[in-house]
């Protein structure tokens, strides 16, 4: 049955999809993995079909957005996971066999096998609707699930589009689109999935997890945070400066992953500041009106990014803008905050934004105990070729992922699990780690009555006390 068939409102809507779903998936719980391949391949044809409604469903959305980053972070990063959870199905989804005791067990067999979890939920964020939305299938699908998305209101044409890709896909009791209103989304996360993902911000989450956790549903959160960039000692150049403001830069700084503040030290933060004008006026002099921008989501996010700037300007900090003026249609060039009060609300908040605050630091201790005292980030970068320092960040501090002279590109790769630690979220997609957080790792036994490991329940012998002599060593 088509969605648009149901006459109710729509959290009637949402329960009919998932009850459809629910008995859709009792019929078949184990598909096979050809049938898992051929849904794989269905979805991402399907997308592929659709790039340029794509790009123009996320121009309705965010008033600009370059037709490349669509082609690199919504389409191509999603069809490739969907490429590379076919070309690994038949590998994750092998019996892991588990040593056993061949003294107590004999030829027992034991393994644990992968095991669709059922019925997911996704509750997906509005910066990356395709990616967030449909990336998640490569691993949901491939661990033999169904699944339903619950779209975010903030963007509304990639929210249909995406109802439409799906439904010339596959059928809507394997994957399906939720109405995506307010009321709706309160509603999704009472359901008693077989696992919930939810991708957002952290107060948004913890209701979230609140609801979820009456159902006992298994949870993955995906939740952003405060991300650092340290830049060690000498390591401030063209490339590396330009390395953060192109990551800035891209999809408006609106990017859970992205850079939210830069540590620099004290004594280089004026070369900082001076490679960042002299690249902006060698490569993005006008960037605000050229076709790289993505504008900002809508206007009330504007108007938060404004006032960040504006109380950054009332507190007498320096504020650099750099890529052109400010325009009306919601596309805003970056801001330089220059050592801003760690208590300011640009240092407490997550930005989401194109405004970059610059931290001086004064020795790169002082850097790293700085990230480790506050919430664990997404993501932790650092800019350095002095090997020890990168195994001191890994040593000490957390967070979700690591990369070294880059920007989020860790956040990029099909197999390697993406996810947070701490406030930043917890659970994994992408790769192995990602089918694995969809299936229910099933303990098998498969035990050889000959053996005498029954001895080891009672009544007790002189089977029992010779099994404990030899497991003892007190023979």
């Amino acid at each position: 049955m088509s969605i648009d068939q149901y006459a109710d409102g729509p959290i009637d809507t949402l329960r009919n999809l998932f009850d459809d779903q629910k008995r859709a998936f009792a019929k078949n719980p184990t598909p096979s993995l050809d049938q898992r391949a051929e849904r794989l391949d269905a979805i991402g044809g399907a997308i592929l079909r659709n790039r340029k409604r794509i790009h123009e469903a996320l121009r309705a959305d965010f008033s600009a957005h370059p037709t490349e980053l669509a082609d690199f972070t919504e389409i191509m990063s999603v069809v490739s996971r969907m490429q590379y959870a076919k070309s690994m199905l038949a590998e994750w989804s092998m019996a892991d066999a588990r040593p056993l005791n061949s003294f107590l067990y004999g030829q027992s067999k034991a393994y644990v096998l992968p095991q669709p979890k059922g019925v997911i939920g996704n509750m997906i964020a509005w910066n990356f609707p395709f990616e967030i939305g449909l990336g998640p299938l490569a691993e949901i699908i491939a661990a033999g699930n169904s699944a339903i998305i619950k779209p975010s209101d903030q963007s509304p044409a990639s929210a249909e589009l995406m109802k439409d890709i799906l439904r010339e896909a596959i059928d809507e009791d394997i994957v399906a689109v939720s109405p995506y209103d307010l009321e709706t989304s309160r509603a999704f996360s009472r359901l008693p999935w077989d696992h919930l993902m939810y991708t957002g911000n952290a107060a948004i989450g913890r209701e979230v997890a609140g609801e979820a956790a009456k159902n006992l549903v298994p949870l993955t959160l995906e939740l952003g945070g405060k991300n650092p960039t340290i830049y060690a000692p000498r390591s401030i150049n063209a490339g590396s400066v330009a390395a953060t403001l192109r990551v800035k830069l891209a999809k408006g700084g609106q990017i859970c992953i992205n850079t939210d503040y830069v540590l620099v030290p004290r004594n280089e933060v004026g070369s900082f500041v001076d490679h960042a004008r002299a690249w902006f006026a060698s490569e993005a002099a006008d960037f605000v009106r050229s076709g790289n921008v993505t504008g900002i989501i809508n206007h009330r996010h504007v108007a938060r990014l404004n006032a960040m700037v504006e109380n950054a300007c009332a507190q007498g900090l320096e504020v650099i803008t750099l890529g052109g003026e400010r325009g009306e249609d919601r596309r805003m060039p970056l801001s330089l905050v220059i050592d801003p009060p760690l208590d300011s609300q640009i240092m407490q908040e997550e930005i989401f934004g194109p405004i970059l605050p610059i931290v001086p630091y004064d020795t790169i201790d002082d850097a790293i105990a700085f990230i480790a005292s506050r919430d664990r980030p997404l993501g932790v970068y650092l800019f350095s070729d002095d090997e020890a320092l990168k195994q001191r960040i890994l040593r000490e501090t957390i967070s979700g992922g690591v990369s070294f002279n880059c920007v989020l590109l860790h956040g990029a790769q099909a197999n390697m699990g993406f996810g947070g630690s701490g406030m930043s979220g917890y659970g994994r997609h992408h790769g192995i780690e990602g089918f694995r957080e969809f299936s229910n790792p099933r303990a098998v036994l498969d035990f050889d009555e000959q053996s005498p490991a029954l001895s080891i329940l009672p009544p007790y012998g002189d089977i029992a006390r010779k099994i404990i002599a030899e497991l003892t060593g007190d023979a």
